[in-house]
């Protein structure tokens, strides 16, 4: 009963561990492999302990115990190939083969085993001897061949790759392998046929213990199926609950020894002494298991990190500074002193320019050619880690095993970091996790950085543009003033040596029109008031330049002297009445019936303002209008406006209408000779005397100019 409790415990704990290897990654080929490959070891075991109960189908279970062997020894090869990444298709067809048809050669006739005979002891069953075929030669020579080809396959990489992790991990699989094959025939085989006594194959457990033993050690102390932090969390947890299983039954044996003489032990679990201990039990459980978490910790991890501070180390090197190298360098020493790393560097990409290598000054420094081969391999994979293997035959192993790199992070549009061998011997799951999950913190980091510099850049290239504009728009200014002055100094000049011609021609012609030089027929006096007419516009014209050029020079003042507005504006209309019959109009003129107070005006000026108002409205009104003249006190101010059924001003050009020469684009069709000047002036005029200017118009309905004078400010003559 011993033996076969050692058997079912065995068993049970190959097919544990397999399920738990299974179900951390159950989609990963080697784990499913590995789960089948115990399962049949296990079934071995547990069909082996069957075969020897009494019935009839004994002779069945005894050949199933043989089929079993075989293939345990078929999953054995194809998990070692799945761990060793080979993939021979032809020696893959051969296992099928030998397994297939020595399973069913075993199972279906009689040639490998004939039948089987009780055993028995002092007269007593024990169990079933096998009675060997003439074929059963053959089926153990094809078992051993397939575990052997296996270890053979183990053996032979392991010696490829001696002074890695995966060495250390193929040699402890193969010698655990290599245990479990030789016990195994010994016990299950070789001995049963020499002593032909089953009585040894009981013992064939020890076998499968062996593979449990080494699979653990390569799990534990080499990272096989990188599951060795959750395994030996697991043994922590159990640790604990096996001590306070201890301390329970101490205490309650020792209370039942105290306080019932060692008879009540059955009472116990009812009373209040047990509910204590049950406490005490529950308090002191945290810290056991703190106990051996910290034990298993120093046995097994002494060179763990905590990822969270390894994540936040990171991503405070990403934040500390915009300096590229920087945060490179720091990252690279975090990084290299975290995962133990010989040697972290990074490599980042730039446009048209060679690649920034960062790193320490003994890393190993990458020709282009090889820096070309590792950016084409990112290229060929998904941006996922790409882990070394340095036995494969390709220009990336090559580079690799030159330069001892085991881990390439793509840094997707960027770059990528290099890492070199670890020094605790080899990369766990544990470190490309922690490695995916800063990957794109310092993606962004780098980005981020890069950002910066491309505005800093852009900055100082529009600073650079924007000093050479400013330096050009002053040097064209300068210039633009020079001009302006020989333009004033020009029309001051001109405007001047106008002016006499033309007081002279005015001065005959009103001679002529008053019959100073004889009498003119009526048609010589209407050419003779057109030729006047149009000297008093030329005048107006030329004064209007004059006072363009005294603004400019700071000549222009307004002088104040007693002015009737009422008056001034009625002599401007009736002066203006026969243009505007010319072009078939009519002018208006709404004047206030009482008299208004005395002002101190620029009468001169404002007749210029009065009558280039008036004057618009004529030339820009179509035939058959009217032009309404407004004079009107209220609210303490004199009004003057002019109101007409013109051509309008265009809403997009109100804004620039007061500005000097800026004429709309209909009036410019309308009366091209315009200068652009009048309302300018008009504008300062208006303004020398403390008033405003104000205008509505609509484009092709018409428009209203005027100007308001303070009545109060300019009832009081100037200061002198």
């Amino acid at each position: 009963m011993t033996v076969m409790a050692l058997q079912v415990i065995t068993a049970a704990t190959a097919i544990v561990v397999g399920f738990y290897i299974w179900l951390q990654r159950p989609k990963d080929r080697r784990n499913q492999l590995f789960l089948i490959f115990v399962s049949m070891l296990s079934s071995w075991l547990l069909i082996g302990m069957f075969s020897n109960f009494d019935g009839q189908f004994v002779l069945i279970v005894n050949k199933l115990t043989f089929v079993a062997a075989l293939l345990s020894a078929g999953a054995g090869y194809f998990f070692i190939e799945s761990v060793l990444g080979a993939s021979n298709r032809l020696s893959r067809w051969v296992v099928y083969a030998v397994m297939s048809g020595i399973s069913l050669l075993t199972l279906l006739t009689d040639y490998v085993v004939r039948g089987v005979e009780a055993r028995y002891v002092d007269d007593s069953f024990v169990g079933y001897d096998v009675i060997y075929a003439e074929f059963y030669h053959f089926y153990i020579i094809s078992l051993v061949s397939v575990a052997v080809a296996g270890i053979m396959l183990l053996f032979k990489k392991s010696i490829a790759v001696k002074t890695t992790k995966q060495g250390r991990q193929f040699r402890v699989i193969g010698w655990g392998l290599t245990l479990t094959l030789a016990s195994g025939l010994l016990m299950a085989f070789i001995l049963p046929y020499a002593l032909q006594s089953s009585a040894s194959s009981e013992y064939s457990f020890i076998s499968v213990l062996w593979s449990v033993i080494f699979f653990a050690y390569a799990i534990i102390w080499h990272g096989l199926f990188d599951v060795k932090l959750v395994a030996i969390r697991t043994a922590a947890y159990i640790l604990s609950l096996l001590t306070l299983a201890s301390i329970y039954f101490s205490l309650a044996y020792v209370m039942s020894v105290i306080f019932f003489q060692g008879a009540a032990t059955a009472g116990v679990s009812m009373s209040p002494i047990n509910i204590g201990i049950a406490l005490l039990l529950a308090f002191i459980f945290q810290p056991i298991k703190r106990f051996f978490d910290r034990a298993t910790d120093r046995i097994f991890f002494r060179d763990q990190y905590n990822m969270d501070d390894f994540i936040a180390n990171i991503g405070e090197v990403s934040t500390s500074t915009t300096n590229l190298r920087m945060i490179l360098k720091r990252s690279s020493e975090v990084i290299k002193g975290t995962l133990k790393a010989s040697y972290a560097t990074f490599i980042v990409h730039r446009d048209q320019a060679k690649d920034v290598v960062v790193g320490y000054a003994d890393d190993p420094r990458l020709l282009a050619g090889e820096l070309a081969i590792i950016k084409k391999e990112i290229h060929k994979q998904e941006p996922d880690i790409i882990t070394i293997d340095s036995e494969e035959d390709s220009p990336i192993s090559e580079v690799a095993v030159r330069h001892d790199i085991s881990l390439i992070v793509p840094l997707v549009g960027v770059g990528y970091l290099l890492l070199g061998s670890q020094k605790s011997g080899g990369y766990k799951m544990r470190d490309v996790r922690a490695l995916r999950a800063v990957k794109n913190e310092l993606l962004i980091a780098i980005q981020n950085v890069r950002s910066v510099q491309e505005v800093r850049d852009l900055n100082r290239h529009l600073q650079q543009r924007i000093d050479e504009a400013t330096y050009e728009l002053k040097s064209s200014n300068r210039r633009l003033l020079q001009l302006d002055e020989v333009k004033d100094e020009f029309m001051s000049i001109a405007s001047h040596q106008l002016r006499t011609p033309l007081t002279t021609i005015k001065g005959y012609v009103s001679m002529m029109l008053d019959g100073d030089l004889g009498k003119v027929t009526a048609r010589q006096e209407m050419v003779l008031r057109e030729v006047f007419e149009s000297s008093e516009r030329m005048v107006g014209l030329i004064s209007d330049f004059l006072n363009v050029s005294r603004l400019r020079t700071g000549k222009f003042t307004i002088d104040r002297v007693k002015t009737d507005l009422v008056s001034l504006v009625d002599n401007e209309v009736k002066s203006l009445i026969r243009s505007a019959e010319s072009r078939k109009l009519t002018i208006k003129t709404h004047l206030p019936k009482k008299p208004l107070p005395d002002l101190y005006l620029d009468g001169d000026k404002l007749r210029q303002v009065i009558m280039n108002f008036i004057d618009n409205s004529i030339y820009y009104s179509k035939e058959g209008g009217t032009i309404d003249v407004y004079v009107e006190h209220k609210a303490g101010q004199l009004e003057f406006k002019v109101v007409d059924t013109g051509i309008g001003v265009p809403a997009k050009e109100k804004d620039n209408l007061f500005t000097k020469f800026f004429r709309a684009t209909n009036a410019h069709k309308q009366r091209p000779d315009g200068t652009g000047v009048g309302l300018f002036l008009a504008k300062r005029v208006i303004d020398g005397h403390g008033g405003d200017t104000f205008f509505t118009s609509k484009e092709n309905k018409g428009s209203t100019f005027g100007f308001r004078l303070p009545v109060g400010k300019l009832s009081r003559p100037p200061k002198a």
